[in-house]
């Protein structure tokens, strides 16, 4: 996708715009990647260890960690 809307930015930011774009994406990408690091494993961690304590237990740990991944 960025690809195909890389022609249309560069006609509509100036460059300096476009630098700074460009810049803040990347920051997010980092820290996105910081912060999840790990998330996946920790799921399946703690999802079979509460399979003892039922599926209600189970829910909110998966809930739990939707909401950390949406915030």
């Amino acid at each position: 996708m960025a690809f195909f809307t890389l022609p249309i930015y560069m006609r509509i930011f100036t460059p300096a715009y476009y630098g700074i774009i460009e810049m803040m994406v990347t920051i997010v990408s980092l820290l996105s990647s910081i912060l999840v690091m790990g998330m996946d494993s920790a799921q399946s961690f703690y999802f079979f260890e509460q399979k003892t304590n039922g599926l209600k237990a189970q829910a909110v740990v998966v809930s739990s960690i939707l909401q950390w991944r949406l915030l």
